[in-house]
């Protein structure tokens, strides 16, 4: 049998190759930065982006959404929903391994909560075992940020202007993705968020550095092709590293995004982050949410359950037959009932997020951790 290209194997001798390649980031960051790939995949990404901003949000389409979530819910299983090509099955297998790896990461966060005495932290050993509730809270959250990258965050086009980073506005990204989950869900993805910024804030201190010891020589081995790519990019780039770079802007980009940037040679991960650092952008969670809590609600399907509770004994008498995974941790409804003590108002405490200044409960985790394990920490919220 004659074979044309490697792609026309068969699946299953794709997948034993593949399997055996040992250096499988390196092999992804070089294809990812070839002149080629990356030109055909930024007029892909103008093409969307242009089709995006075609788009009018409005009521009947949130309405159409609403009703397609809930056919996919009560829809039996369809075949297609399973991978049917080998390169499918092997993203799922390499999107797996990068939500893995920062699964294992959080269990060594160790960030002491600000309620907790430092002398009584020093006693808390890391990594911990995490339970399969924070696995399952930590996986929901990193599969939903990778999911809000790929369907809100855009690449930016040398002609767009800087901090045009959305074809729609916040209040209607908000209420197509994050209103359809409850806010404690919401506040596990702000966790998760926080933990990849800690995480990633040693990665840009050591290409701040080596940009500073070594400067263009980093690109020295890149083929001429790939430097002329970065162009104007390219020759920003000192600069750009000397300056407070916007980490925010990396974050956005999603768990994916980052577990390359980790795992890629120097030069490849600098080059990556180059292209990915034409424009600061605001950051779509936290600090710069910049929506008002009246916005917020009334919450989608299948968050709209709790629209019509009125109290936190109702919230918890609805959520008290859930699975742990369902409902939220003790950290979480202490903090929305500070808030009702404070405001008065059942509604702006149920769904006000954590975006203040840091320190903040982002920082350790809150939303993630059980509540034994809270009680363990002597985490108490006066």
């Amino acid at each position: 049998m004659q074979i044309s290209a490697f792609e026309d194997l068969p699946p299953e001798l794709l997948i034993k190759i593949l399997e055996i390649i040992q250096d499988r980031a390196n092999l992804w960051g070089d294809l990812l930065a070839e002149a080629v790939y990356v030109c055909e995949s930024e007029k892909l990404l103008e093409y969307r982006t242009a089709t995006q901003q075609k788009a009018i949000v409005t009521n009947e389409v949130v309405e159409l959404l609403d009703r397609w979530r809930y056919y996919r819910e009560t829809a039996k299983p369809a075949e297609q929903d399973a991978p049917t090509k080998a390169s499918d099955a092997l993203r799922l297998l390499d999107l797996h391994k990068e939500m893995t790896y920062f699964v294992q990461g959080f269990s060594k966060h160790n960030k002491r909560p600000r309620y907790v005495n430092p002398h009584q932290w020093q006693k808390v050993q890391f990594p911990v075992v995490l339970s399969s509730t924070e696995e399952h809270r930590l996986l929901r959250a990193l599969c939903r940020l990778q999911l809000h990258s790929n369907v809100f965050a855009k690449a930016p086009s040398r002609s767009e202007r800087p901090f045009d980073r959305y074809a729609l506005c916040s209040q209607e990204v908000w209420r197509l993705f994050f209103a359809t989950m409850p806010p404690w869900e919401y506040e596990e993805m702000g966790s998760v968020w926080a933990y990849l910024q800690t995480e990633f804030d040693p990665v840009l201190y050591k290409i701040r550095h080596e940009f500073r010891e070594h400067g263009d020589e980093l690109f020295k081995d890149l083929p001429e092709g790939r430097r002329a790519l970065l162009g104007p990019v390219y020759s920003q780039g000192l600069k750009l590293y000397k300056s407070d770079i916007d980490r925010l802007t990396f974050l956005s980009l999603g768990p994916t995004f980052l577990h390359l940037a980790f795992h890629a040679r120097l030069n490849i991960r600098c080059s990556m982050l180059l292209v990915n650092s034409r424009y600061e952008h605001e950051s779509w969670i936290g600090h710069n949410l910049n929506i008002s809590w009246e916005e917020q609600v009334p919450l989608k399907y299948p968050a709209d359950q709790y629209n019509a509770i009125e109290n936190f004994e109702q919230l918890l008498t609805l959520t008290s037959s859930n699975s742990s995974t369902r409902k939220p941790n003790a950290a979480w409804t202490g903090r929305a009932m500070g808030r009702l003590k404070r405001t008065q108002n059942f509604k702006k405490a149920f769904v006000t997020t954590q975006s203040r200044p840091q320190p903040g409960d982002w920082d350790w985790g809150y939303a993630i951790w059980d509540d034994e394990r809270l009680e363990e920490w002597r985490v108490h919220f006066k």
